[in-house]
């Protein structure tokens, strides 16, 4: 009684309460922080839901998967009252925008699953009690990087493109504490953070290899790393997709498809023909990989 005692104590903050006995894979759920957290974790061969069995172990306690998954919803939400929420009752009770765990269990946890059985019981869980979104007089940290995003695409589309001075308390005797607000110079720290926390990147190692193709006129012959790599400085008078005027970029593909397919038209290349060249990687490098971007 006294462990069951405490497990109970344990879960009261988080508003959940405990459930059977089963286990859970990574498997049944889509959120990579969750399968990550789950593959931490993981003591035993069998999932309860899905029926998966492995030599390895796959699936945990669901009883920690649902603590772990309330813990990520209390960074986000809390209880009104505690965050200083007004509530006047004859003015339809808290002053500001509540949720249900309903609406919680649905906006943000139901889309994680991909498991029926798994979503009803973590469903049948929750505590019922309301929520309010932490720190509800600012902006969602998420909310906060779109509207910084957006001000830094206008400056760097159109004001300052390559120097971000960081200003500092120090050197302009200003301290400027709006949680809403991201400095321009840091909004690139900010989004490293997220692509960090999101595992979304990509090691190539030493010896690997790299495609690139060149479009050119029949005439030219390009044999060499100078001919079949990027063209000079003063050949690229006009900006495309992500280089501006003036700046040379390598543009690759890991198959020679891709490369092809990224660089030539038939409509407009007509005459012209294609030349493919192959680049091994002589140090280990980490790439930026959107390709496979988790689900919000």
């Amino acid at each position: 009684m006294g462990l069951l005692k405490n497990k109970i104590m344990e879960q009261e903050p988080y508003g959940y309460r405990h459930l059977d006995f089963k286990n859970v894979c990574y498997n049944c759920f889509s959120d990579y922080a969750i399968q990550n957290f789950i593959k931490e974790i993981a003591g035993e061969n069998t999932c309860d839901y899905c029926g998966s069995k492995s030599d390895d172990y796959v699936a945990a306690e669901i009883d920690e998967v649902i603590k772990f998954i309330m813990q990520g919803v209390a960074t986000e939400y809390g209880d009104p009252d505690d965050e200083g929420m007004s509530y006047d009752s004859d003015e339809g009770g808290y002053q500001g925008t509540t949720y249900t765990t309903d609406e919680i269990f649905y906006d943000e946890i139901e889309s994680a699953t991909n498991n029926e059985d798994l979503a009803e019981d973590i469903h049948n869980s929750l505590v019922n009690k309301t929520w309010c979104q932490k720190n509800h007089y600012f902006l969602t940290p998420a909310k906060a990087l779109i509207f910084n995003w957006r001000q830094f695409s206008e400056q760097v589309k159109h004001r300052t493109r390559y120097i971000f001075f960081r200003l500092t308390p120090k050197s302009t005797g200003f301290v400027y504490d709006d949680p809403d607000y991201i400095p321009t110079s840091e909004m690139l720290d900010r989004l490293a953070q997220v692509l960090s926390e999101a595992s979304l990147s990509r090691v190539y190692n030493k010896g690997e290899i790299i495609y690139r193709s060149r479009v050119h006129k029949k005439e030219k012959i390009c044999n060499d790393a100078a001919s079949c790599g990027p063209p000079l400085a003063e050949e690229l008078r006009y900006s495309n997709r992500m280089s501006p005027a003036g700046i040379p970029m390598f543009y690759g593909s890991l198959d020679s498809e891709t490369t092809i397919k990224e660089t030539f038209d038939e409509n407009e290349d007509t005459g012209k023909i294609i030349t493919i060249s192959k680049w091994e990687l002589v140090i280990k490098l980490r790439f930026l990989d959107l390709t496979n971007i988790p689900s919000a």
